[in-house]
């Protein structure tokens, strides 16, 4: 069995990454406009408005999860990774469920290529069939 964990194996753990990014940033984006409310007349030439930082933080958190929505996709049977775990996972669980990922939950592929693997045919040729979930 395949130890590491199906993000890096399918080459896409970058992904997860721009996605934790943008959440980073629209947190801080958060902690900014608190910061803005409760001293209105600290800094203001420097920090933008309340409403600005509202909408800047919304807009990229929701950019973020629409990101991870579309961005994480199963190699072989191409079934959106994140949407799939996001309507099936627990929402406390989600984000361990994605990291520690062995295997598409859809079609059971664990990112490693094998013999004449090109597009999703074993070495004899035959299409691959794999219906086992997580």
């Amino acid at each position: 069995m395949n130890k590491n964990p199906w993000l890096y194996q399918t080459g896409q753990n970058w992904k997860m990454g721009l996605f934790n990014f943008l959440i980073f940033i629209s947190l801080c984006l958060f902690g900014i406009l608190v910061w803005r409310i409760n001293y209105r007349e600290a800094l203001t030439s420097i920090i933008p408005s309340q409403g600005t930082l509202s909408l800047a933080f919304v807009s990229i958190g929701a950019l973020a999860i629409t990101w991870l929505w579309f961005s994480i996709r199963c190699p072989k049977c191409k079934i959106s990774i994140g949407s799939y775990l996001m309507t099936k996972s627990d929402a406390l669980s989600f984000f361990n469920d994605l990291s520690k990922l062995h295997r598409c939950p859809n079609c059971g592929f664990d990112g490693l290529k094998e013999k004449g693997d090109e597009k999703g045919t074993d070495s004899d040729g035959s299409a691959q069939n794999h219906t086992s979930a997580p």
